[in-house]
């Protein structure tokens, strides 16, 4: 029996109503109506979509909708019910629906929705408004003064410049902010993509205020050319100009706290006023206006905030000279040891070191040539990377489980001189060059009792490669990332003080040995003269055993990805021996984080945050007491230049978007073989230490306090109804809602265009979505509003204890398809 069976006191749905209504949702919305009891919102509508539903059915039935109501509270059922009982009886066939999905409004139909400001909160969300103004500099009190006193003339420029602001604030190349036309608010696009100079951009303003609608819902950033009167609840943002009692102009920015903290008010009334003045020569072309008021008390900042605190250490070094320095003055000390193996000294590991070496000569392999490793963690495969590194070659790990073929074209682009495997590790038919030598791990490394060997050459130098890691490419292809003992040594001395390693630490190693992140546990560990204690690969999503090996070991530090941290979290706790814990890899969501503070209350937090193409890390977060929202990730560290930039290669203000940007010694040398990929994201920057730019791909902005904070990947970005989106800004917003542990959104569609977004979600969060959405609602525009939330008992994790984010995208279109109906 149909929901209208059973509602006999509505209006009765006239003939053909029904599918028109359907037909004029779906065309707004631009896909399927899933659900004909689920509000426009909950199908994943913004206040545009319920604009043009409106505009639609005025059109068609006579009726006037309120866009509001309509947006948050009415389903399709509902509102053709609405209709039904105010429009003429519809007796014709009916409205055909589309054939194919329809993305944003129909052209020249007006903008009705403002650019949504994301949140700049660095603590807890406060209550009320906070009210901030700036001094017009002279180019802007004359560019106002050229106007002749016209009030209108002056919100147009206003307009233009709060704008632009808007639009490099959420970094997108347009935005629409609402203007206050005597008693209106009307949406008007800001983009200086569309205009080459200052006086083109203007008259495209004045001519979208001629030429707009009044708007009736989706008001985020209102600017007005004098103090206004605003019935109700102000909008988010508040933008006027007002006169002071010397007889100037004064730029006040009026915003909500429970979005907006001060300093982030403060930091917009001073730039829109900066780049207001920039406007007021026609000539001015747009790509020159910087967004840094010289004059601003924070102008020098970012340039500050992007090199270390602390000084490089002094002398270079490299990946063996810390090790080779313990194992002489202290023979004895343990240095290995784990679940599987027998525990080994320093002088045992250091005898063992000069065997490998020496045999690798001995077959040929030479200084700079690439060893391959494809092994599991092994006291031996320590001893042979070691090896490998004192016979002056290249240590190249490689996941032995790879498919075959995949395996074969990283050991075709590598070109080892030798291979070493583990057990049971089957090697490629082709990849290696003919002839290349193979060795058994085990075989090669010996026993801890076997005598040391003489090394005929010396140990390697700071200018020579120490090792390839394979990265996953935008193809699909893997890159070989090779980098300097120089480069990474900094990194290595820089994490031994940090961490406050000695010879009483034990340090887990739990990342297999083909990512960079084994590195940072392996050789501070050695430097400090600690103890590595190896996690076997099979263990490590046992949290069970885990948790015993560390309490049987005592262990001390220990370097994790968030989403494996997650399971590991409670068994490493019981009668926990940890005084530090380390996660890196991917975004720690604060939910994680609170759990860790109460689990392990006395355990140090730290987040680490780099990749490999700046030897392995670029900044350092200390939780310390408080964390605050979002997912910062702290400041550089030695070595490390980071920077935050627009596209045209400006610096960028607090709470701004860029991409974040890495140079000076850290840097790589490049990807093996790679040319191409090499000269595309390496680019030479005469202006940057040494001279070379990394371009991370990731996008960052600097808090107040110069802290970076990370806001997801550039690649990650999809269009979804004709807006640009970027998934991990999703994430983060959701991932900051209590009892929500783990984030994956995915796009669903054909691999190019996403026609709508899924989030699934895991932990403690209640079966109903009600909660999520309205986070969502509140922290983002419309167009980012996951169309779908499913929360999961577990997120799917891939072996490295990532969430599967391919295993998310192939059940996506299947979650987001109704199921059929019952009878």
């Amino acid at each position: 029996m149909s929901d209208h069976a059973t509602a006999p006191a509505t209006p009765p749905v006239h003939t053909g109503l029904s599918a028109r209504m359907a037909a004029i949702w779906e065309e707004a919305l631009g896909w399927g109506v899933t659900d004909t009891g689920a509000s426009l919102f909950d199908l994943g509508g913004s206040s545009l979509t319920a604009a043009r539903i409106a505009k639609l059915s005025r059109a068609e039935f006579g009726v006037d909708i309120p866009v509001r109501a309509l947006y948050e509270h009415q389903s399709l059922d509902a509102f053709t019910r609405h209709v039904a009982g105010t429009a003429p009886p519809v007796t014709g066939p009916a409205r055909p629906r589309p054939a194919t999905p329809v993305a944003g409004p129909t052209a020249g139909e007006p903008a009705g929705a403002g650019t949504r400001l994301r949140p700049r909160l660095t603590g807890p969300a406060g209550h009320g408004r906070v009210r901030t103004d700036a001094s017009l500099n002279g180019p802007a009190l004359a560019a106002l003064a050229s106007l002749g006193g016209r009030p209108d003339g002056a919100m147009v420029l206003l307009g233009a410049a709060t704008g632009l602001v808007t639009a490099a604030a959420e970094g997108t190349d347009e935005a629409v902010v609402h203007l206050w036309d005597g008693d209106r608010p009307v949406p008007v696009p800001v983009g200086g993509h569309r205009a080459a100079d200052a006086g083109e951009l203007v008259r495209a303003v004045a001519r979208s205020l001629r030429a707009a609608d009044t708007a009736e819902a989706g008001i985020d950033v209102l600017v007005a050319g004098a103090p206004v009167d605003l019935p109700g609840t102000p909008p988010p943002l508040v933008v006027t100009l007002e006169g002071d009692a010397d007889g100037g102009r004064r730029l006040c920015v009026d915003a909500d706290r429970g979005r907006f903290e001060p300093w982030f008010a403060q930091v917009l009334a001073e730039v829109i006023g900066h780049v207001l003045g920039g406007l007021g020569d026609p000539a001015t072309p747009l790509d020159t206006l910087g967004l840094i008021p010289p004059d601003a008390s924070w102008a020098d900042a970012p340039a500050r905030w992007e090199v270390p605190d602390e000084p490089e250490p002094e002398g270079t070094g490299t990946l063996l000279s810390g090790f080779l320095a313990h194992a002489a003055a202290h023979p004895d000390d343990l240095a290995v040891t784990g679940a599987d193996g027998p525990e080994v000294t320093y002088g045992q590991l250091r005898a063992a070191v000069e065997r490998v070496a020496r045999r690798l000569l001995a077959h040929g392999v030479r200084p700079g040539d690439p060893v391959a490793l494809l092994a599991g963690k092994s006291w031996q495969a320590v001893a042979v990377m070691l090896g490998v590194l004192r016979a002056r070659a290249v240590h190249a790990p490689l996941d032995p489980d790879l498919p075959p073929a995949r395996l074969a074209a990283m050991l075709t682009t590598l070109a080892p001189a030798a291979l070493v495997t583990g057990a049971g590790t089957a090697v490629p038919d082709t990849g290696a060059p003919a002839g290349t030598a193979v060795f058994d791990v085990a075989e090669l490394a010996g026993t801890p009792k076997d005598p040391g060997a003489d090394v005929p050459v010396p140990p390697p130098g700071p200018d020579d490669t120490a090792y390839v890691i394979h990265t996953s490419g935008s193809t699909g292809v893997p890159k070989g990332v090779a980098v300097r003992h120089g480069a990474v040594h900094a990194f290595v001395r820089w994490r031994h003080r940090y961490h406050a390693m000695d010879r009483e630490s034990r340090c887990l190693v739990i990342a297999s040995l083909f990512f960079d992140s084994s590195l940072a546990e392996i050789f501070p560990a050695l430097t400090a003269g600690a103890r590595l204690v190896l996690l076997p690969e099979h263990l490590r999503l046992d949290a069970v055993r885990t948790g015993a090996l560390l309490r049987a070991q005592g262990v001390t530090h220990a370097t994790v990805v968030p989403s494996l941290y997650r399971i590991l979290l409670d068994d490493l706790a019981d009668g926990t021996t940890l005084r530090s814990v380390t996660v890196a890899g991917e975004a720690a969501a604060p939910e994680l984080i609170g759990r860790h503070r109460r689990s392990l209350p006395g355990v140090r937090l730290v987040n680490e945050y780099g990749p490999t193409e700046n030897s392995v890390g670029s900044t350092a977060l200390d939780y310390g007491a408080g964390h605050g929202a979002g997912h910062p990730v702290g400041r550089p560290v030695a070595g490390a230049v980071v920077r935050v930039r627009d596209p045209r290669g400006h610096r960028l203000p607090p709470g701004f978007p860029g991409e974040i940007q890495l140079c000076g010694p850290r840097l790589a040398e490049g990807y093996r073989g790679n040319r191409v990929a090499t000269d595309r994201a390496f680019t030479r920057d005469p202006d940057a230490p040494g001279g070379r730019v990394y371009r991370t791909g990731d996008r960052g902005w600097w808090r107040p306090d110069g802290v970076l904070e990370f806001l997801g990947r550039v690649d990650s970005q999809v269009k979804i109804r004709g807006h640009r989106v970027e998934l991990g800004d999703i994430e983060a917003q959701l991932g900051a809602l209590p009892a929500v542990e783990t984030v994956a959104v995915v796009p669903v569609g054909d691999g190019v265009v996403a026609e709508a977004l899924v989030a699934y979600v895991s932990g403690p969060a209640e079966r109903d979505t009600a909660a999520l959405r309205e986070r969502a609602r509140r922290a983002l525009p419309a167009a980012m509003v996951p169309a779908l939330i499913v929360v999961l008992p577990a997120m799917p994790l891939t072996p490295n204890g990532k969430a599967d984010r391919q295993a998310l995208a192939r059940r996506a279109p299947g979650d987001l398809r109704p199921a059929p109906a019952t009878r």
